[in-house]
């Protein structure tokens, strides 16, 4: 998937790699958003992705859109294999149990605006006329309480809250609310974790401190003559 670019081709960062450039460090970013005075600063933590989830969500997108299933990547080990079926058997008991509650649905929305781009899994129209983002996690589930659990909480409320802004932007509605579908790798069984409007709200305040950070940056590689590492194609 290419990355994100203005129309004279100039390169522009995807909100993920926006919060992984300032987020070395967990603790540093939470660090920095309490020095906002934010509310939902949280603890530090690390957590990882895997292969699977990736091998999951384009099933997801398969099913959703009603195409074939995509062949496995050369190079899946089994591990991968069967965390990502199980992910997807955790996403097809998430579906069973919520499609009654939703009117419609549109999938791997890319969008962007002059500054970064994004693409959210899904945004869906409830039956009761909400606008509700949905991204798909299946990285590590971390314990509710722990420090680890609440810094990879803020990274999804940043997330999310950039993609509202751009769905926003781009589609003229307003978004309610987004939800985290966190799908277990072990057993079918899912978390959904809820962000309110009001959070998110909050979520883009601090984002927007991450874009102006981003374009002084930007500048000064410019003054240089340098390169920022997004201009190579990147998945959001």
């Amino acid at each position: 998937m290419p990355g994100y670019s203005r129309p004279d081709g100039t390169p522009i960062p995807s909100v993920t790699e926006l919060i992984k450039m300032f987020n070395p460090n967990p603790e540093l970013l939470l660090m920095w958003a309490a020095s906002f005075g934010n509310r939902v600063a949280f603890k530090a933590g690390r957590y990882q992705g895997a292969n699977a989830g990736k091998l999951c969500h384009s099933w997801i997108e398969a099913r959703l859109n009603k195409t074939e299933m995509p062949p496995i990547p050369p190079g899946t080990t089994q591990i991968e294999h069967d965390e990502a079926h199980q992910a997807f058997k955790s996403w097809e008991l998430w579906l069973v149990e919520n499609k009654k509650f939703i009117k419609s649905w549109q999938v791997e929305l890319k969008m962007q605006n002059e500054l970064f781009g994004g693409t959210c899994d899904a945004m869906v129209e409830m039956q009761n006329g909400a606008y509700t983002i949905l991204d798909w996690k299946s990285n590590k589930k971390y314990p509710p309480s722990s420090a680890a659990y609440k810094s990879q909480k803020f990274s999804w409320l940043l997330q999310l809250a950039a993609y509202a802004k751009l769905i926003e932007e781009t589609r003229n509605i307003v978004v309610n609310q987004a939800r985290i579908v966190h799908l277990s790798k072990r057993t079918p069984q899912y978390l959904v974790v809820v962000f309110k409007r009001a959070e998110l709200d909050e979520g883009w305040a601090l984002f927007e401190h991450l874009l102006a950070v981003h374009q002084g940056f930007a500048g000064s590689l410019q003054r240089h003559d340098l390169k920022p590492a997004y201009t190579q194609p990147h998945i959001a």
